[in-house]
């Protein structure tokens, strides 16, 4: 009877120790996934520092070209062009425009990740659409239709584009995702303007986007999908915010 109940617990132990040492490899191999993917995306990598040897005087011509150099910006005449590397000076610029606009927004982008950055953006066009002013996103998944805000799912193909229009009169461009790939390991470069050319070819960029999407409502986004949209979609979510 002893014999049987030592052998018993003995079993018991040894099931529990191949339970603990299964786990214990599964968290070693997830870790070094998150590790490598950190570590591809550039987290442990210093930043480029740049050095103005021979710097011109302000008072010489070339001073403006030296200052735009290494403020990521270059000279124009007439209309304001700014350059942005920084994700939280990216992130300032967009909310400032939104939070300026009297029209029209118009946004697209590749996809937003689920965060604060995210949460703000996401607030500050819910407010402008609550005080009328119409507000249009293309991306690549399902979404809603809260607040006044009009979400269109991009057919052809994946989107991959970072676009910001404001009342056809401002825009911007460039490499930054709500990500935090992009938030916080990616060197990220936008450009915001009020140059005419490039607000009418952002425009028009918009213009045929939304001829080849597909309006989404919030009753299309409670029909979804339960295992693509779901649970295939949040799986893809917890691994973009892991690299």
């Amino acid at each position: 009877m002893v014999g049987s109940i030592a052998n018993h617990l003995f079993n018991m132990w040894t099931i529990i120790q191949l339970v603990f040492q299964w786990l214990f490899i599964i968290i070693l191999i997830l870790s070094l996934i998150i590790f490598i993917g950190f570590y591809l995306r550039g987290a442990f990598r210093d930043r480029i520092r740049y050095k103005v040897i021979h710097a011109p005087r302000p008072e010489d011509p070339e001073f403006p070209f030296t200052l735009a150099s290494i403020t990521n910006s270059f000279v124009t005449q007439g209309v304001i062009t700014d350059f942005w590397n920084e994700v939280d000076a990216i992130q300032q610029a967009r909310i400032d425009a939104i939070s300026k606009a009297e029209y029209t927004i118009d946004f697209e982008t590749f996809f937003m990740t689920p965060g604060k950055r995210a949460d703000d953006f996401a607030a500050a066009i819910a407010k402008k659409a609550s005080e009328g002013v119409k507000v249009r996103l293309v991306i690549d998944h399902y979404g809603t239709k809260k607040g006044g805000v009009e979400i269109y799912e991009y057919q052809p193909s994946m989107t991959h584009a970072k676009l910001l229009l404001i009342d056809d009169r401002w825009a911007t461009t460039g490499s930054a995702n709500f990500a935090p790939r992009s938030f916080c390991h990616n060197e990220e470069l936008d450009i915001c303007s009020a140059q005419p050319k490039l607000v009418e070819g952002i425009r028009s960029t918009f213009e045929k986007g939304f001829a080849q999407s597909q309006r989404v409502t919030y009753q299309d986004w409670q029909q979804r999908s339960l295992i693509k949209h779901r649970m295939l979609g949040n799986m893809v979510d917890f691994f973009q915010w892991q690299l």
